[in-house]
């Protein structure tokens, strides 16, 4: 039970640090446990940060060859390495004396439950510290929901060339006008579709040309001043429309996109939230709740994650094989169905399919690849009405990209990026 009275408190969305993953935590609290100086809690720290693959960003990296990290990836992990310290001191699971770092009671609880490999159990320890103090989750999921039934909101990021103009005729043909006009549309379209409602920019994008005149990054005729500050000019008009809608159209009461990012990124590994970087028909991030906030007992499917004084408690969605089984397997089809017609194979792309049905459903990517290893293990026995393929295109691996940005899929003990779907005959 939280303390305070809760109808009185205000979310304290600044109190994060700087980091996404929950994973941060263990490894720090589990460095204390073998050290008391800094330094060699930093050397253990950064050692399992390689290991783990763990990026500076939300995203985990694909593989780490770096054998001996350079001065800039050094004061990279040294800031965040500081990042998880000051937050683990705030949530009182160590303890700072004469130079000395001890693990508290709650650090050992975690110690304990990490080195028994239970990470579920840490992570909703680690919620309800965090939720204790805050009470930002909270805030995140009944902000989510304000704005439509599903809780969905979109973050469109459409670059010049997204949009088909080449960054030439931007400045030479002088198309900025053009550019952000049908930004402006694209922008209006995605959230319309997305949450059922209608609105008009236009305001807005005028406001957007008056501040880019203020930013000297343009003149009265809306020629580009500058072609060397080309980048900066797209960047400011991204954070300009990402700001206006967390403020004025989402209202979730947070400065900038990249603190949004860390709360949703730790709300979904906890599955409070599913977050999404790519999705059918939309350039940029979607965001959507998996749990709920409502009075009352247990409910069908939900668990229990925190209970609020002020008589509501959060559930998350977690429904169980036995109940859920023809449900996922008919929207697994269905979703299948829908981006096959855009495509020339039957194999098609398995995290768009991914994407999709967990929106439908309401669960988490865990809990998809839970299900999809259930299904297919099902289709192997011939005890399916349905025949499922699935094979692997292009591994991670085999990729050049640095960071994974799409969380892989792992099926009978292998990642597997493509599905084809038949109805048995």
């Amino acid at each position: 039970m939280a303390i305070g009275l809760f109808n009185d408190f205000s979310p304290r969305l600044t109190d994060l640090k700087k980091f996404y993953f929950l994973e941060y935590f263990y490894i720090l609290i589990e460095g204390v446990s073998n050290h008391k100086e800094k330094h060699k809690v930093f050397e253990h720290y950064k050692s399992e940060k390689e290991s783990k693959n763990l990026g500076e960003s939300r995203y985990k990296k694909i593989h780490f060859t770096v054998s001996a990290p350079s001065e800039k990836q050094l004061s990279r992990y040294k800031y965040t390495f500081n990042q998880v310290l000051e937050e683990c001191l705030q949530l009182d699971l160590i303890e700072l004396n004469n130079s000395e770092l001890t693990l508290k009671e709650k650090g050992e609880n975690i110690l304990k439950l990490y080195q028994q490999k239970e990470i579920e159990s840490c992570n909703l320890l680690i919620f309800k510290w965090i939720e204790e103090k805050t009470f930002g989750f909270n805030h995140i999921i009944k902000s989510l929901y304000a704005k439509s039934k599903s809780g969905l909101v979109v973050f469109p990021i459409y670059s010049p060339l997204k949009l088909h103009f080449t960054k030439q005729e931007i400045i030479e043909k002088n198309r900025l006008v053009d550019y952000l006009n049908k930004l402006k549309s694209r922008i209006e379209s995605d959230i319309s579709n997305s949450i059922g409602k209608k609105f008009n920019l236009v305001n807005y994008n005028l406001q957007l040309l008056n501040n880019l005149k203020n930013e000297g990054l343009v003149d009265f005729d809306y020629n580009i001043i500058d072609s060397n500050r080309y980048n900066y000019l797209i960047k400011f008009i991204r954070d300009f429309w990402h700001s206006i809608l967390l403020k004025d159209f989402y209202d979730l009461k947070i400065k900038s996109l990249s603190y949004l990012d860390l709360w949703v990124y730790r709300a979904k590994q906890l599955g409070l939230v599913n977050v999404a970087e790519y999705y059918m028909g939309i350039s940029g991030k979607i965001v959507y709740p998996i749990s709920i906030l409502r009075p009352g007992g247990e409910k069908k499917d939900f668990d229990i994650y925190y209970e609020y004084e002020d008589g509501n408690n959060m559930y998350v969605h977690n429904p169980k094989w036995q109940n859920f089984q023809e449900s996922f397997i008919q929207m697994l089809f269905e979703c299948y169905l829908e981006i096959k017609q855009s495509s020339r194979t039957n194999f098609v792309n398995l995290l768009d399919i991914r994407d999709l049905v967990c929106l439908r459903a309401k669960i988490s990517f865990k809990k998809f690849e839970d299900f999809l290893n259930q299904s297919y293990q099902t289709n192997l026995e011939g005890n399916l009405r349905l025949d499922i393929s699935l094979e692997s295109d292009r591994v991670p691996e085999e990729q050049k990209a640095t960071y994974l940005k799409r969380e892989p899929i792992n099926i009978g003990g292998k990642q597997r990026n493509i599905i084809a779907i038949e109805i048995k005959k």
